[in-house]
Protein backbone atom coordinates (compact mmCIF):
# COMPACT_ATOMS: atom_id res chain seq x y z
CA UNK A 1 0.00 0.00 0.00
CA UNK A 2 3.00 2.16 1.24
CA UNK A 3 4.47 1.54 -2.17
CA UNK A 4 1.95 2.67 -4.09
CA UNK A 5 0.94 5.80 -2.78
CA UNK A 6 5.21 6.37 -2.80
CA UNK A 7 4.75 5.31 -6.52
CA UNK A 8 1.69 8.13 -7.14
CA UNK A 9 3.74 10.84 -4.95
CA UNK A 10 6.81 10.42 -7.42
CA UNK A 11 4.27 10.77 -10.53
CA UNK A 12 2.46 14.24 -8.76
CA UNK A 13 5.49 15.33 -8.28
CA UNK A 14 7.03 14.93 -11.59
CA UNK A 15 4.48 15.96 -13.12
CA UNK A 16 4.42 19.16 -11.23
CA UNK A 17 7.88 19.74 -11.87
CA UNK A 18 7.19 19.35 -15.37
CA UNK A 19 4.75 21.52 -15.60
CA UNK A 20 6.85 24.45 -13.78
CA UNK A 21 9.58 23.35 -16.41
CA UNK A 22 7.13 23.66 -19.62
CA UNK A 23 5.84 27.46 -17.99
CA UNK A 24 9.18 28.74 -16.91
CA UNK A 25 10.65 27.63 -20.68
CA UNK A 26 8.11 28.91 -22.42
CA UNK A 27 8.35 32.31 -20.84
CA UNK A 28 11.97 33.08 -21.36
CA UNK A 29 12.34 31.38 -24.68
CA UNK A 30 10.83 33.11 -27.74
CA UNK A 31 11.84 33.70 -30.90
CA UNK A 32 12.32 37.28 -31.86
CA UNK A 33 13.22 38.99 -34.96
CA UNK A 34 16.37 40.77 -35.38
CA UNK A 35 17.42 43.13 -38.98
CA UNK A 36 15.40 40.32 -40.72
CA UNK A 37 16.26 37.23 -39.06
CA UNK A 38 14.70 35.33 -35.91
CA UNK A 39 16.77 34.48 -32.89
CA UNK A 40 16.00 32.61 -29.61
CA UNK A 41 15.98 34.94 -27.03
CA UNK A 42 17.05 32.34 -24.29
CA UNK A 43 20.56 30.66 -26.31
CA UNK A 44 21.84 33.15 -28.90
CA UNK A 45 24.89 34.60 -27.42
CA UNK A 46 26.19 37.07 -30.31
CA UNK A 47 24.03 38.66 -33.35
CA UNK A 48 26.47 40.50 -35.75
CA UNK A 49 25.59 41.68 -38.85
CA UNK A 50 28.29 43.73 -41.15
CA UNK A 51 28.03 45.95 -44.41
CA UNK A 52 24.46 43.98 -44.92
CA UNK A 53 22.34 47.01 -46.44
CA UNK A 54 19.93 46.23 -43.74
CA UNK A 55 17.46 48.88 -42.54
CA UNK A 56 15.07 49.55 -40.07
CA UNK A 57 16.00 50.10 -36.52
CA UNK A 58 17.74 48.01 -33.45
CA UNK A 59 14.19 46.38 -32.12
CA UNK A 60 12.85 46.96 -28.43
CA UNK A 61 12.69 43.25 -27.79
CA UNK A 62 16.54 43.18 -27.85
CA UNK A 63 15.91 43.26 -24.08
CA UNK A 64 14.79 39.87 -24.06
CA UNK A 65 18.00 38.62 -24.80
CA UNK A 66 19.48 36.83 -21.59
CA UNK A 67 22.52 35.11 -23.22
CA UNK A 68 23.25 37.62 -25.63
CA UNK A 69 26.70 39.11 -25.36
CA UNK A 70 27.95 40.39 -28.79
CA UNK A 71 25.55 42.66 -30.72
CA UNK A 72 26.85 44.60 -33.67
CA UNK A 73 25.68 45.93 -36.89
CA UNK A 74 28.02 47.75 -38.40
CA UNK A 75 28.15 49.90 -41.60
CA UNK A 76 24.34 49.52 -42.77
CA UNK A 77 21.58 51.70 -42.98
CA UNK A 78 20.06 51.28 -39.20
CA UNK A 79 18.28 54.42 -38.21
CA UNK A 80 16.47 54.97 -35.27
CA UNK A 81 17.54 55.73 -31.91
CA UNK A 82 18.87 53.54 -29.23
CA UNK A 83 16.35 51.77 -27.30
CA UNK A 84 16.66 51.91 -23.23
CA UNK A 85 15.38 48.46 -23.29
CA UNK A 86 18.53 47.78 -24.33
CA UNK A 87 19.76 47.48 -20.79
CA UNK A 88 17.93 44.94 -19.96
CA UNK A 89 20.01 42.37 -22.01
CA UNK A 90 22.77 42.53 -18.68
CA UNK A 91 25.19 39.89 -20.72
CA UNK A 92 26.27 42.12 -23.32
CA UNK A 93 29.71 43.05 -23.22
CA UNK A 94 30.03 44.07 -27.01
CA UNK A 95 28.42 46.75 -28.95
CA UNK A 96 29.19 47.94 -32.41
CA UNK A 97 27.14 50.07 -34.43
CA UNK A 98 29.01 52.41 -36.05
CA UNK A 99 28.54 53.70 -39.70
CA UNK A 100 25.16 53.86 -39.42
CA UNK A 101 22.13 56.14 -38.98
CA UNK A 102 21.38 55.96 -36.01
CA UNK A 103 20.14 59.49 -34.02
CA UNK A 104 18.82 60.67 -30.64
CA UNK A 105 20.75 60.58 -27.16
CA UNK A 106 22.71 57.87 -25.79
CA UNK A 107 20.25 56.47 -23.41
CA UNK A 108 21.19 57.15 -19.11
CA UNK A 109 19.99 53.36 -18.75
CA UNK A 110 22.41 51.94 -21.08
CA UNK A 111 25.20 52.13 -17.85
CA UNK A 112 23.08 49.34 -16.05
CA UNK A 113 25.31 46.93 -18.79
CA UNK A 114 28.01 46.53 -16.40
CA UNK A 115 29.82 43.83 -18.50
CA UNK A 116 30.34 46.18 -21.80
CA UNK A 117 33.54 46.67 -22.24
CA UNK A 118 33.43 47.85 -26.03
CA UNK A 119 30.84 50.79 -27.28
CA UNK A 120 31.10 51.48 -30.57
CA UNK A 121 28.62 54.17 -32.44
CA UNK A 122 30.99 56.28 -34.56
CA UNK A 123 30.17 58.00 -37.51
CA UNK A 124 26.16 57.95 -36.69
CA UNK A 125 23.51 60.91 -35.81
CA UNK A 126 23.85 60.83 -32.27
CA UNK A 127 23.30 64.30 -30.16
CA UNK A 128 22.89 65.49 -26.61
CA UNK A 129 25.41 64.94 -24.23
CA UNK A 130 27.31 61.98 -22.65
CA UNK A 131 25.31 60.62 -19.58
CA UNK A 132 27.32 60.94 -16.71
CA UNK A 133 26.34 57.01 -16.02
CA UNK A 134 29.07 56.67 -18.85
CA UNK A 135 31.55 56.38 -15.53
CA UNK A 136 29.52 53.44 -14.22
CA UNK A 137 31.08 50.78 -16.62
CA UNK A 138 33.97 49.17 -14.29
CA UNK A 139 35.29 46.95 -17.67
CA UNK A 140 34.87 49.43 -20.26
CA UNK A 141 38.02 49.64 -22.84
CA UNK A 142 36.94 51.17 -25.99
CA UNK A 143 34.55 53.99 -26.05
CA UNK A 144 34.34 55.30 -29.33
CA UNK A 145 31.52 58.11 -30.97
CA UNK A 146 33.76 60.16 -33.09
CA UNK A 147 31.96 61.99 -35.99
CA UNK A 148 28.61 62.36 -34.25
CA UNK A 149 27.09 65.92 -32.92
CA UNK A 150 26.94 65.07 -29.11
CA UNK A 151 27.46 68.42 -27.42
CA UNK A 152 27.85 70.02 -23.89
CA UNK A 153 30.81 69.34 -21.95
CA UNK A 154 31.96 66.10 -20.61
CA UNK A 155 31.25 64.46 -17.74
CA UNK A 156 34.24 64.31 -15.23
CA UNK A 157 32.68 60.73 -14.71
CA UNK A 158 34.81 59.57 -17.62
CA UNK A 159 37.28 59.29 -14.98
CA UNK A 160 36.06 56.58 -13.46
CA UNK A 161 36.56 54.38 -15.98
CA UNK A 162 40.28 53.13 -14.33
CA UNK A 163 40.34 50.28 -17.44
CA UNK A 164 39.22 52.81 -20.20
CA UNK A 165 42.36 52.52 -22.74
CA UNK A 166 40.65 54.35 -25.98
CA UNK A 167 38.49 57.54 -25.77
CA UNK A 168 37.33 58.62 -29.27
CA UNK A 169 35.44 61.69 -29.60
CA UNK A 170 36.60 63.23 -32.69
CA UNK A 171 34.60 65.30 -34.57
CA UNK A 172 31.53 66.09 -32.58
CA UNK A 173 30.54 69.74 -31.13
CA UNK A 174 31.95 69.34 -27.34
CA UNK A 175 31.99 72.70 -25.21
CA UNK A 176 33.13 73.89 -22.03
CA UNK A 177 36.73 72.91 -20.47
CA UNK A 178 37.94 69.36 -20.37
CA UNK A 179 38.15 67.76 -17.64
CA UNK A 180 40.94 67.56 -15.65
CA UNK A 181 40.11 64.50 -14.03
CA UNK A 182 40.74 62.23 -17.55
CA UNK A 183 44.77 63.04 -16.83
CA UNK A 184 44.14 60.14 -14.47
CA UNK A 185 43.41 57.96 -17.16
CA UNK A 186 46.23 55.17 -18.61
CA UNK A 187 45.05 56.57 -21.94
CA UNK A 188 46.31 54.76 -25.04
CA UNK A 189 44.09 56.71 -27.28
CA UNK A 190 42.52 59.85 -26.89
CA UNK A 191 41.44 61.91 -29.40
CA UNK A 192 39.38 64.98 -28.86
CA UNK A 193 40.00 66.84 -32.55
CA UNK A 194 37.17 69.09 -34.14
CA UNK A 195 35.30 70.22 -31.00
CA UNK A 196 34.89 73.15 -29.15
CA UNK A 197 36.80 73.06 -26.25
CA UNK A 198 38.11 75.80 -23.76
CA UNK A 199 41.82 75.05 -22.57
CA UNK A 200 43.33 76.67 -19.20
CA UNK A 201 47.04 77.50 -18.87
CA UNK A 202 48.30 74.38 -17.02
CA UNK A 203 45.23 72.28 -16.81
CA UNK A 204 47.13 69.04 -17.33
CA UNK A 205 50.50 67.76 -15.81
CA UNK A 206 53.74 66.99 -17.80
CA UNK A 207 52.88 63.30 -17.26
CA UNK A 208 49.51 63.45 -18.51
CA UNK A 209 50.93 65.05 -21.60
CA UNK A 210 53.33 62.17 -21.82
CA UNK A 211 50.64 59.65 -21.78
CA UNK A 212 48.33 61.49 -24.62
CA UNK A 213 50.90 62.65 -27.19
CA UNK A 214 52.20 59.01 -27.24
CA UNK A 215 49.16 58.56 -29.79
CA UNK A 216 50.07 60.97 -32.59
CA UNK A 217 50.55 64.29 -33.91
CA UNK A 218 46.88 65.99 -33.66
CA UNK A 219 45.33 68.90 -32.08
CA UNK A 220 46.19 67.30 -28.62
CA UNK A 221 49.35 68.10 -28.90
CA UNK A 222 49.44 71.49 -30.11
CA UNK A 223 46.94 72.04 -27.82
CA UNK A 224 46.91 70.75 -24.96
CA UNK A 225 50.37 70.07 -24.44
CA UNK A 226 51.72 73.73 -25.54
CA UNK A 227 49.29 74.48 -22.26
CA UNK A 228 51.66 72.15 -20.44
CA UNK A 229 55.50 72.83 -20.84
CA UNK A 230 55.48 73.94 -24.17
CA UNK A 231 56.25 70.86 -26.36
CA UNK A 232 55.03 67.09 -26.24
CA UNK A 233 56.69 64.51 -24.36
CA UNK A 234 58.71 61.84 -25.66
CA UNK A 235 58.98 59.43 -22.33
CA UNK A 236 55.89 57.23 -22.69
CA UNK A 237 55.52 56.22 -25.86
CA UNK A 238 53.23 52.78 -26.00
CA UNK A 239 51.71 51.37 -29.28
CA UNK A 240 48.36 53.24 -30.11
CA UNK A 241 45.37 51.02 -29.28
CA UNK A 242 43.64 50.28 -33.12
CA UNK A 243 40.17 48.58 -33.04
CA UNK A 244 40.14 46.33 -35.80
CA UNK A 245 36.90 44.09 -36.47
CA UNK A 246 37.51 40.35 -35.51
CA UNK A 247 35.86 37.37 -36.73
CA UNK A 248 33.35 35.99 -34.90
CA UNK A 249 32.63 32.61 -34.36
CA UNK A 250 28.56 31.63 -33.89
CA UNK A 251 27.77 28.73 -31.51
CA UNK A 252 26.68 25.18 -33.46
CA UNK A 253 24.95 24.54 -29.74
CA UNK A 254 24.60 25.11 -26.27
CA UNK A 255 24.32 24.31 -22.94
CA UNK A 256 21.05 25.50 -22.40
CA UNK A 257 19.76 23.21 -25.07
CA UNK A 258 21.14 20.19 -23.16
CA UNK A 259 20.30 20.52 -19.56
CA UNK A 260 16.27 21.22 -20.41
CA UNK A 261 17.16 17.47 -22.24
CA UNK A 262 18.19 15.90 -19.38
CA UNK A 263 15.50 16.91 -17.23
CA UNK A 264 12.49 15.68 -19.49
CA UNK A 265 14.64 12.21 -19.65
CA UNK A 266 14.71 12.23 -15.87
CA UNK A 267 11.23 13.46 -15.90
CA UNK A 268 10.00 10.87 -18.16
CA UNK A 269 11.29 8.40 -16.13
CA UNK A 270 9.81 9.54 -13.12
CA UNK A 271 6.31 8.85 -15.03
CA UNK A 272 6.73 5.92 -16.61
CA UNK A 273 7.83 3.91 -13.11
Amino acid sequence: VHGGKIKKMFRFFGFVIFSVYLSVHSVKSANISVFGQTYDTSTTVVIYRSEQAIKGTIPSQIGLFSSLSFFGAPNNQISGTIPSQIANANALHTLIFSLNKISGSIPSEISLLTKLYLIDFHDNLLVGSIPTEVGKFPLLETFSVYNNSLSKTLPSEISSLTRLKSLDLRDNLFSGYIPSELGLLELLTFALDENHFMLLSNQFSNNTCARITSCSKTWIDSQICSKCDGKPSSSYAPSPSVYVSASVAYPTSSAFTFIPNIILLLITFILSN
